[in-house]
């Protein structure tokens, strides 16, 4: 009986341990004073999703606007590979956007993406390089 009644202590010492672990987690630490930074960049995904109504059947979460320095991650969740070629910016004066994205098969997650340093609002146009101009999106990344 004593042996029972230490290993229900244990789970409940364990439980009780995992319960403030994941509200810490989902609160996070410190004083609560709300002026904490995070040395995290920020995330934003975007879907790349079936859709019966667009040309090729497929098409990105668009226009999606974010703030330079954005990390940006495209999210398969459709039935197909997709990649990201890089279109013109506007303005054109901009940084431009860097290198392709790679093919990332579904249920995958693409490579990531940074937001360039932009100084004026600019319009980051891009495509799938599996589906065409036909599947096209577009960032606007805030300075």
């Amino acid at each position: 009986m004593a042996r029972s009644t230490g290993i229900r202590l244990l789970l409940g010492v364990s439980l009780g341990m995992s319960l403030i672990a994941g509200s810490l987690a989902l609160h996070g630490c410190g004083s609560g004073g709300g002026g904490g930074t995070s040395n995290l960049p920020a995330v934003t995904t975007i879907n790349a999703k079936n859709d019966a109504a667009a040309p090729m059947g497929f098409s990105f979460d668009s226009p999606v606007t974010v703030s330079k320095g954005t990390a940006v991650q495209w999210s398969n969740i459709s039935t197909a590979p997709h990649g990201i070629i890089w279109d013109a910016q506007s303005p054109a004066s901009s940084p431009a956007p860097g290198a392709n994205i790679p093919n990332f098969g579904p249920g995958t997650t693409s490579a990531s993406w940074t937001a360039p340093n932009v100084t004026v609002a600019t319009a980051y146009n891009y495509h799938c390089s599996v589906h065409g101009p036909t599947m096209a999106g577009v960032i606007n990344v805030t300075p």
